[in-house]
């Protein structure tokens, strides 16, 4: 799917190889389409839902005229509203009100045209951040939203953005014809945050007793979405702010711990219209979008190193494109060749989802006529490999599949812990690989099992003898001990490989947990990973409790050993792990109780079967050379295990999918779907 995005790319400014069509098509059922509307003035989001339910993000106005602001578009003879208003008309021209209104806060350039929108086009249930949190009550623009508000009549009902829920803007026409496949989640606002599953925090300390320099600008409050359908992910947020102005407290940064829970999408909006203060790497890096899309109207719209960001490949290294619907003159004279390097920088801006959610393209619609000509298409986008969904939770609640963990990787056919090894567990379907770390002597952390370097490298000593460059400059080993082509991986290098493509157990990793977290985190794979091991939960909260809660911990049981039952119930008592590796050299009573407590708990049960004294002699071994796997890898998964680490991958993979255990994940390309209504 990559493969076909990248052609669409290629081709997705000029429409090599196909006429344009003079007008964008009418929506048709099954269809997503996602309107950014330029007036010049602010922003306005038109959203037609698969089922046709409507959905209009903002509706700007602001009355700023200087040199530093773009021209009205079309022109200054109607509001910004009611031009709004228009072009919906235009666009959907059986609209005769709309389902929901979202404001996303009480700045002008989002809710100043508001008013004559309602006036051609009343909602039916208006959503906005409400008026206990911090509202500009000497701000005009927020005196006279309230006044429209006052006289909404008794068909319209005001909600208060409800943070967290996936319930608050549904489909109204269809709704169990695409059921489990859309959804509007409701990440953020006023300072309170989805936690990623059930439940929300605050970002901001309380208020009172506050300088009134740390206090929450209007920006910091905004309501942030993540709209979803099929694999097609879609994020907007308002003005949302991503660095802190200088003096400021860290919590000024919204953007990072959002990013966090929004992950990957195909389509995200820039904060702020791309502003100096938001867009921050953590951002750019956990959402590392297909498309970015701008909405511009300021000289300022956007800063030159946000732009800059943008097409870093040092933040994300896949490919991109990024649309604004208005860059000023002025823009352009200061930010320079870069701009050239935008798929567009003038018009209204329109996302069509394919039906199913698993291809769209992007139009580019001329803002100075009616009835808006198409000025240019892109080819069909394929969804990213959603790697906001491969997580360690997700996979682990799949019914009936038992995932496969690589041991060192495919070290039977590449160096052990080497980029290639993981590589061939990608292509071969593994769920998840298996690494060990060790740090070099100017602090990076890398790819390595042993304690030295002697049998894997071409090198000798230990690690933290040499810096990563050194460490470079040798190879490493095969399993037959003959020198490769292939150099040692960082661990930042193996988590860019893996994300979105498979999981990682990091065993041999421990000593690093921060420093490895730190890594997860630039590179947005928390919820990729496994680090583990076999010491007791006091221990372990001491030592890491700052990022424990932060990603998946592993707790490695020996249920043979003295005090293995209470090491179970620390961690039962304190976080109940989603899994626990356990480690047993007989399959008696005793082991077989305990694994029945564990799923009991809940907890997924992880086993090696590498060789006999990891699992009680049900091992690789038995099931290959001796022709015994329902004796060992059957036994094994009897026993409630749900991962099983194993050297013998392939194998395992087919007697699992023998039993409909296993699924392969597509690597093949989709054919494209054309578009048959454009």
């Amino acid at each position: 799917m990559k493969k076909l995005f990248l052609i669409g790319l290629l081709l997705s400014v000029t429409g090599i190889g196909k006429g344009l069509a003079q007008t964008l098509s009418p929506w048709q059922e099954g269809y997503m389409d996602i309107h950014h509307i330029n007036t010049g003035k602010g922003d306005a989001t038109f959203c037609i839902l698969p089922d046709g339910t409507t959905l209009l993000i903002d509706a700007g106005g602001n009355h700023r005229s200087s040199e530093r602001t773009v021209a009205a578009r079309p022109d200054e003879s109607k509001k910004p509203g009611e031009w709004i208003a228009h072009y919906i008309n235009r666009m959907m021209p059986a609209c005769k009100s709309i389902d929901y209104y979202l404001m996303t806060h009480y700045h002008s350039d989002h809710v100043g045209g508001v008013r004559e929108v309602y006036k051609a086009l009343p909602c039916h249930k208006w959503i906005d951040r409400g008026d206990t949190y911090m509202t500009p009550d000497k701000d005009t623009t927020y005196a006279t939203y309230l006044q429209l508000i006052g006289q909404l009549p008794a068909t319209t009902i005001r909600q208060t953005f409800n943070v967290g829920t996936d319930q608050q803007i549904t489909l109204l026409n269809h709704p169990q014809k695409y059921s489990g496949r859309f959804s509007v989640r409701n990440l953020y606002a006023n300072g309170t945050i989805w936690d990623g599953k059930d439940s929300c925090y605050p970002l901001f300390p309380p208020t009172d007793g506050l300088p009134d320099r740390e206090m929450p600008r209007e920006n910091m409050y905004s309501c942030a979405i993540r709209l979803s359908y099929g694999g097609f992910d879609y994020y907007t947020g308002g003005d949302i702010p991503g660095y802190p102005r200088p003096g400021r407290p860290a919590w000024h940064d919204v953007e990072t711990p959002l990013s966090k829970v929004t992950g990957q999408v195909e389509v995200a909006v820039l904060n702020h219209h791309g502003n100096e203060d938001g867009t921050n790497e953590n951002f750019i890096s956990a959402l590392a979008p297909q498309n970015f899309i701008l909405s511009t109207w300021d000289a300022l719209h956007p800063n030159h190193t946000v732009l800059a960001r943008l097409f870093s490949k040092e933040i994300y290294p896949e490919s991109r494109n990024v649309y604004a619907t208005n860059i000023h003159p002025a823009t352009r004279i200061v930010i320079g060749d870069l701009i050239n390097r935008m798929a567009s920088t003038q018009g209204h801006i329109v996302v069509r989802v394919f039906p199913g959610g698993e291809q769209y393209r992007i139009y580019v619609l001329s803002d100075t006529d009616d009835p808006y000509k198409v000025l240019s298409e892109s080819d069909v986008f394929s969804v990213w490999p959603p790697s906001h969904t491969l997580t360690v939770n997700t996979c682990l609640k799949q019914e009936n599949k038992v995932l496969v963990v690589a041991h060192r990787a495919d070290w039977r056919n590449a160096p052990e812990n080497s980029l290639q090894a993981i590589q061939n567990c990608i292509d071969m379907g593994v769920d998840m690989v298996e690494i060990d770390l060790k740090r070099t002597k100017d602090g990076h952390l890398v790819l390595m099992h042993d304690r030295t370097i002697d049998r894997t490298m071409t090198g000798k000593g230990t690690p933290e003898e040499y810096t990563l460059a050194e460490l470079k400059a040798m190879r490493l080993r095969n399993g037959a001990g003959h020198k490769t082509a292939h150099q040692i991986p960082t661990l930042e290098e193996a988590m860019l490989l893996c994300k979105g493509k498979i999981l990682v157990n990091i065993d041999k990793g421990y000593d690093y947990f921060k420093e490895a977290y730190a890594i997860l985190e630039k590179t947005g794979t928390t919820g990729q990973c496994i680090i583990k091991a076999g010491l007791p939960y006091e221990q372990v909260k001491a030592e890491n409790g700052e990022v424990l809660d932060k990603m998946t911990f592993m707790p490695v049981v020996n249920l043979c050993k003295d005090g293995a039952e209470a090491l179970i119930d620390g961690y039962l008592t304190h976080i109940k792990p989603v899994a626990y590796e356990l480690v047993f050299d007989t399959d008696s009573k005793k082991v077989q109780r305990l694994l029945k407590k564990i799923r009991t708990s809940g907890a997924a049960i992880f086993i090696n079967s590498l060789w006999p004294e990891l699992c009680g002699g049900h091992d690789d071994d038995r099931a290959v050379e001796e022709c015994q796997p329902d004796e060992s890898w059957g036994w094994i998964i009897s026993q409630g295990a749900c991962l099983i680490q194993t050297d013998r991958p392939a194998q395992l993979i087919n007697y699992l999918q023998e039993k409909r255990l296993h699924a392969l994940p597509e690597h093949s390309q989709t054919v494209s779907q054309e578009d048959p209504y454009r």
